[in-house]
């Protein structure tokens, strides 16, 4: 049996995918659709399984290390020598969260593409703090599934002023 790779697996996924898809997504206030993950996924997770694609979502915190201060502290003798000298370095770090979404070809395990992203805040409004962990994993996997299956929305600069965007090239 002939091993395909994951990048051609995935291709052909796409393929498939954008023969049969609806944005059902509706956003009355700036009046455009989108697709939401029910458009895609029923069909993505049935390509998956024919091409024996594995697929799993995660979102993570990390700590970051930040450049932090150092100090320098020197001690002389009665020749005015530096005799000892110690540097403390003031930790600085913060947590930064990314979201993951690993696709794994089940006729060769080592076959693996990775893809990460940092997450933003989401606010719903009129929600409890469930709610908004709820919506950015919900927001996260929609957009990292959409980077992976190559499903792009329409340039919204381009809906919006019914004009194609001109991009400059110098030769």
């Amino acid at each position: 049996m002939e091993n395909v790779s994951l990048k051609s697996k995935i291709n052909e996924i796409r393929y498939e995918l954008s023969k049969k898809m609806n944005k059902s997504g509706k956003n009355d206030y700036s009046n455009y659709n989108y697709f939401q993950l029910k458009d895609f996924m029923p069909q993505a997770l049935e390509l998956f399984n024919d091409k024996g694609v594995y697929t799993e979502f995660w979102i993570s915190r990390d700590k970051y290390e930040l450049p932090g201060k150092t100090t320098i502290t020197r001690a002389f003798n009665e020749n005015g020598e530096v005799c000892n000298e110690i540097e403390t370095k003031e930790e600085n770090f913060e947590y930064k969260e990314f979201a993951h979404l690993i696709a794994i070809n089940l006729d060769n395990e080592d076959d693996v593409i990775e893809l990460t992203k940092e997450t933003a805040d989401v606010r719903l409004q009129a929600s409890q703090p469930i709610q908004n962990l709820g919506g950015k994993s919900t927001y996260m996997k929609r957009y990292m599934y959409m980077d992976l299956l190559e499903i792009n929305e329409n340039d919204k600069v381009e809906e919006e002023t019914g004009k194609p965007v001109k991009v400059e090239t110098k030769t």
